[in-house]
């Protein structure tokens, strides 16, 4: 028997289920289109917590610029859960272990960390 029409999410908003798996959202993704300026940290985080979609935003921001995702984070109860970066091994373990450090400090839950063996130059 195969599902019937309708979203393959109907009848999980409410549900014990729909809280068990939290969505995020990337943070450069936050835009109307892609032609449009950036926005600024502020509005986005003011424009996910609008859309009542999302659970968290995913980010590992530059060390100078984390008491100000923080402080978007606290203002619209819109916590940073995860974060991710590209690295190269025996190149990159300095940068890795200071992006954990940060996603610590923002309370972030789980790190995709993309591993490359060499760093490719065309």
């Amino acid at each position: 028997a195969g599902r019937r029409g309708g979203h393959p999410c109907a009848g999980l908003v409410g549900s014990p289920m729909a809280k068990e798996l939290p969505i995020g959202i990337v943070e450069a993704g936050v835009l109307h289109t892609d032609a449009d300026p950036e926005l600024d940290l502020d509005t986005k985080f003011r424009m996910v917590k609008e859309a009542s979609v999302f659970d968290y935003i995913d980010k590992t921001p530059p060390a100078d610029q984390v008491e100000e995702y923080l402080r978007c984070s606290q203002r619209y109860d819109l916590p940073i859960r995860a974060g991710c970066w590209f690295y190269t091994v025996g190149r990159d373990e300095a940068l890795f272990e200071a992006n954990l450090k940060i996603g610590a400090e923002l309370g972030s839950r789980a790190h995709s960390a993309q591993i490359m063996a060499y760093h490719y130059h065309e």
